[in-house]
């Protein structure tokens, strides 16, 4: 390659154009915010998306202001159903009986991602009434 004189501002040139961060600004500009790094989706967001707009608060334990966490066993069978859904860990009765009815209606392709025979647990999520999450 051949340098002459005005190699270096070309040089230069290509550069500021190809790395932004090389390239002047102007001084009086807004500064560039900083976009928040996309969230990759996974297999999981139609199960969160449906547990989250399918599960009902029961009366019963919102009068109590019962709050926690129910986890629910179950297994999936070869056409993708649901079967033998059990409570590994209890709430209260109207909570566990919600996370049974919430389990047995969940379309079989929201559990695609795992193999039939599989027993899974899964945690149904009760907030505590008036918090942030029960606002979903």
């Amino acid at each position: 390659m051949i340098f002459t004189k005005n190699s270096g501002l070309l040089l230069g040139l290509l550069l500021a154009a190809t790395v932004p961060s090389l390239a002047q600004t102007n001084p009086k500009a807004a500064p560039a915010q900083a976009a928040a790094p996309a969230r990759k989706a996974t297999p999981f967001d139609g199960l969160r998306k449906y547990m989250a707009e399918n599960t009902r608060y029961p009366e019963q334990a919102r009068a109590k202001g019962v709050a926690g966490t129910v986890h629910v066993r179950f297994e999936r069978d070869d056409a993708g159903r649901i079967i033998n859904p059990s409570i590994a860990k209890s709430l209260e009765p109207s909570c566990d009986a919600e996370a049974i009815r919430v389990i047995k209606t969940m379309p079989p392709h929201l559990l695609n991602v795992f193999p039939p025979g599989m027993s899974m647990l899964l945690p149904v999520v009760f907030p505590a009434p008036g918090s942030e999450a029960t606002k979903l």
